[in-house]
């Protein structure tokens, strides 16, 4: 389930391998703290004692106080692209449109399959690029997502 929730951050970042965006975090370990929907915690609060133990062992820290599912990855062009082609984007989705502004990405992405489906997203990085925000908004016939969160370097792979 982190992993669901970390490939939406990603999301904006890899939607297709030849066509990275302008703007990427630096290559490292990231952390990644992705905040909880009233909906997620109450199913996190219901999960039985092995998918709460599912999670502990991706490394995930869930925090239902906070709110909060943080884990880390290692984030660089490879790790995009080897996503990119597990998710079969660039079969279902259209080119993604970038815009930068300063340190801030915004990207929108529309797919056709399964469902009709859109994603926009708005991330700002820090001057370095080793930290971030972001919010991202899906939107699809059945489900209508919005994530928020933040993620930061941690060190090298």
């Amino acid at each position: 389930m982190f992993r669901r929730f970390c490939l939406l951050a990603l999301l904006p970042f890899a939607a297709h391998a030849l066509d990275l965006p302008p703007l990427l975090p630096a290559n490292g370990k990231w952390e990644v703290t992705t905040e909880l929907t009233p909906e997620q915690q109450a199913a996190f609060q219901k999960a039985g004692p092995q998918a709460l133990a599912q999670i502990k062992k991706s490394g995930a820290n869930l925090d239902l106080k906070a709110g909060t599912l943080t884990g880390s990855m290692c984030v660089d062009e490879a790790s995009f692209k080897a996503w990119q082609e597990s998710q079969g984007l660039g079969k279902q989705c259209g080119d993604p449109r970038y815009t930068v502004s300063g340190n801030t990405l915004t990207t929108d992405i529309q797919c056709g399959e399964p469902d009709a489906s859109t994603l926009h997203s708005v991330i700002v990085f820090n001057p370095a690029r080793d930290a971030y925000t972001f919010e991202n908004q899906f939107d699809s016939a059945s489900v209508k997502r919005h994530v928020r969160g933040k993620g930061h370097r941690v060190g090298d792979c």
